[in-house]
């Protein structure tokens, strides 16, 4: 096995995968669990960004317009944003969920200046075509929930201070509609960008024959815990027999044998330590040194676990190492590969029975 050293210290790098993994926080399920950012978290990581990027377009477009009377709304939405930013910092939630109330009240100001930008009516019909863009945004933060309730309470803010034109009712149903399915089709594409996102990159960390973390899960985890766990050891084993099963039985029988060990394995290792499975017949698991003793254990359960279901040929080599005897985390992997290969070697036969 080969494996590049990384000088420790090293920090955590916060969008690897593995820093959910119990090798690198002792209290976590061991199941790979994405970190990284979905399209929704990446528009939410944008923060007030867009609603200063409006501001901008529109300050722009006054003043090179000459509708100098126009400034006393920006500086109006300029004082809501800072506002709501100050909220925020207390409480990001409360901050939107302000913005988002006063969204209403202010559009309904500048709709009653004869029209935003001279260019829609004075009217509820003006009114709900302004309130299109930002409750398809109000999808991204709440949902297409979301995007409901604000166009709700902003149509009863309107009903109650704006005349409606019979002859733009029409315009207004249009106006709610559009605004309804642009959030409720954003919505659903956030969604379901996520969710396509998170199983690709469960997928990539595990492997697929026997469902344990892969060999790049390992690396992640490795990383993670090198950085922040002075106790970390790592249990590096081989099964013995597995080209034994291949030849006399077919690969067919030699892949059940290995996902009967990762499963055992797991099993034994039980909920607070993660196994991973590295490639071909070697297998890995990051734990603290005081639970050598019992990986050791869980180790010798899985081989009698799969002697006793017919592979009575199969064994194990074990190799473990400490994060004290070594100054990188690529030292810590080889140093445990050698103690592994050493053991396999001092074998005079491939046995059934956990080395002592």
């Amino acid at each position: 096995m080969q494996d590049e050293g990384h000088v420790r210290p090293r920090p955590p790098n916060p969008t690897v995968l593995a820093v959910m993994f119990r090798a690198s926080r002792p209290k976590a399920a061991p199941r790979p669990v994405p970190a990284s950012l979905t399209p929704r978290t990446r528009l939410l990581r944008l923060g007030w960004w867009p609603a200063w990027a409006v501001l901008i377009v529109s300050l722009g477009l006054h003043l090179l317009s000459g509708e100098f009377s126009r400034l006393e709304q920006d500086a109006a939405f300029t004082l809501i944003i800072l506002v709501s930013m100050a909220l925020g910092r207390l409480h990001p939630l409360s901050g939107i969920l302000l913005f988002y109330a006063a969204l209403a009240p202010f559009a309904l100001w500048i709709d009653q200046l004869h029209g935003v930008g001279w260019a829609l009516t004075p009217d509820l019909g003006g009114y709900t075509a302004v309130l299109i863009l930002p409750a398809a945004l109000a999808a991204v933060y709440f949902g297409f929930r979301g995007t409901v309730v604000f166009l709700l309470y902003s149509l009863v803010v309107g009903t109650l201070a704006l005349p409606l034109d019979p002859t733009h009712l029409s315009g207004v149903a249009w106006n709610v509609l559009l605004a309804l399915g642009l959030g409720g089709l954003g919505d659903w594409l956030l969604r379901g960008a996520g969710r396509e996102m998170v199983e690709l990159r469960r997928s990539a960390l595990l492997d697929p024959l026997t469902g344990l973390a892969n060999r790049r899960a390992f690396d992640h985890a490795l990383d993670q815990a090198w950085a922040s766990r002075p106790d970390l050891a790592v249990v590096l084993l081989d099964l013995d027999g597995l080209k034994g099963v291949n030849d006399t039985r077919g690969h067919a029988a030699g892949d059940e044998l290995l996902r009967e060990f990762a499963q055992a394995l797991q099993r034994h290792l039980g909920t607070e330590t993660m196994a991973f499975r590295l490639g071909g017949d070697e297998y890995a698991v990051l734990c603290e040194v005081d639970d050598l003793p019992t990986v050791q254990k869980a180790v010798g359960a899985a081989v009698l676990q799969v002697q006793q279901a017919g592979f009575l040929e199969v064994g194990a080599s074990v190799g473990s190492a400490s994060a004290a005897e070594v100054r990188s985390s690529g030292a810590l992997v080889r140093l445990a590969d050698e103690r592994m290969y050493t053991e396999k070697r001092g074998k005079p036969q491939r046995r059934t029975q956990m080395p002592a």
